[in-house]
């Protein structure tokens, strides 16, 4: 009998007009994750909220 095999699937989402520019220099020191976490309530707010909903594979793994 075959085993069965999972999977670990990376996905690209593109999220748009998120912060700008100043905010994001003078607020997270240009930290890009800390700037997430923040807008995302420590990453309780699932990024398809604010992504443009075309995500995109970018690596699928078999997981051992």
């Amino acid at each position: 009998m075959s085993k069965t095999l999972s999977f670990k699937v990376t996905v690209e989402f593109d999220c748009h007009s998120m912060i700008d520019e100043d905010s994001l220099r003078d607020e997270f020191n240009n930290n890009p994750i800390a700037c997430y976490k923040f807008i995302t309530d420590n990453f309780k707010d699932s990024v398809i909220n604010f992504c443009d909903e075309k995500e995109k594979v970018v690596k699928v793994e078999v997981i051992k």
